[in-house]
């Protein structure tokens, strides 16, 4: 009967931390897009943002999102959940920006990304955001 008890508490322990999900559900990220030296918005910018969760027994994936900012600089991403976010943005006559947004906790986030001006023109169209935050991934 102990041995049975024992095993028991062992299965029941082991589910309990193997079923421990990090995620934070219902995610809403409110931003806005700023230039770096005037701090004036930047409207049209280019942003990816991905969002790491959790799926259990060591396996993670990530959703991807692709938007534009509005004419006040302003952007919004919703997730169903996760535990890392990570925002990517460009625009015409900007280098391209990351933002890391590590172990969430909250289900409402605000974040301000400011870029700095480039002298280049870029066609923004054909940078893959995603790919860039896939690259410099230490996450």
């Amino acid at each position: 009967m102990r041995f049975f008890l024992k095993t028991l508490i062992f299965i029941v322990l082991f589910l309990a931390i193997g079923c421990n999900n990090p995620n934070t559900r219902n995610i809403s990220i409110k931003g806005k897009i700023i230039d770096k030296d005037n701090f004036s918005p930047i409207i049209n910018a280019k942003i990816t943002a991905l969002c790491w969760y959790d799926v259990g027994w060591d396996k993670r994936d990530y959703e991807s999102i692709d938007i534009i900012s509005q004419n006040d600089g302003s952007f919004e991403v919703n997730f169903t959940e996760g535990y890392r976010v990570v925002i990517a943005s460009i625009a015409t006559q900007y280098y391209y920006s990351i933002k890391k947004i590590d172990n969430i906790n909250s289900s409402d986030i605000e974040v301000e990304i400011y870029m700095e001006r480039d002298s280049m023109q870029r066609d923004i169209n054909k940078i893959d955001l995603k790919d860039i935050i896939l690259k410099h991934a230490d996450w």
